[in-house]
């Protein structure tokens, strides 16, 4: 879980530092098209907050 964890902290550091040095970058969602970095952000938030539910586990707003 560490690990997994860790992995996870640089793969979002990584997610805005991209954005960061590319701020008008976009990606290409298949099912929402192009998505900017509050897009992104959006989706990613949203996507991780349903499968912590799976898990029992809720995050306050």
């Amino acid at each position: 879980m560490r690990e997994s964890l860790e992995v996870l902290k640089q793969s979002l550091e990584k997610f805005h530092e991209n954005y960061a040095l590319n701020p008008e970058m976009s990606v290409l969602n298949p099912f929402f098209g192009d998505l900017d970095y509050e897009g992104q952000s959006n989706l990613l938030y949203k996507h991780s907050v349903h499968h912590l539910a799976q898990f029992g586990v809720t995050v306050e707003e």
